[in-house]
């Protein structure tokens, strides 16, 4: 039994993990809209939410924060500017919805994108 045990592992060390988390992030923050494995997405989605919270509260404390998570002022210049984009919004900033199935390795794909874009259209080829 796994007792006491939280967070998503991922299959790394701590390091690694936190790299791959930051740079799904500033993915999505890029792009509008990533595909990943489930949980992938499980993993990030809470996060997204921390990040986005501090982007939107704009303090300097906060600001200066995100400048050393992901490293890169424009990313950081892109949150900001989703100040207008959700408004008062606490939480929920994203959607992950499943898409396909891997073949190499039958993992569960998502897409992951802000809730404020409309739904894309995917069908699902079964």
């Amino acid at each position: 039994m796994k007792h006491s045990v939280a967070g998503h592992n991922l299959g790394r060390d701590t390091n690694t993990k936190k790299a791959l988390i930051r740079g799904l992030i500033a993915a999505l923050i890029q792009r509008e809209r990533i595909e990943t494995t489930e949980a992938k997405g499980k993993a990030i989605k809470g996060e997204i939410d921390k990040v986005v919270t501090m982007a939107i509260k704009g303090t300097n404390a906060s600001l200066n924060k995100l400048r050393e998570f992901f490293g890169n002022d424009e990313i950081v210049k892109m949150l900001v500017a989703m100040k207008e984009r959700f408004g008062k919004r606490t939480s929920g900033f994203t959607r992950m919805y499943k898409t396909n199935v891997r073949k190499g390795d039958n993992a569960q794909l998502v897409i992951i994108e802000w809730t404020d874009t409309k739904k894309s259209q995917i069908t699902n080829p079964k």
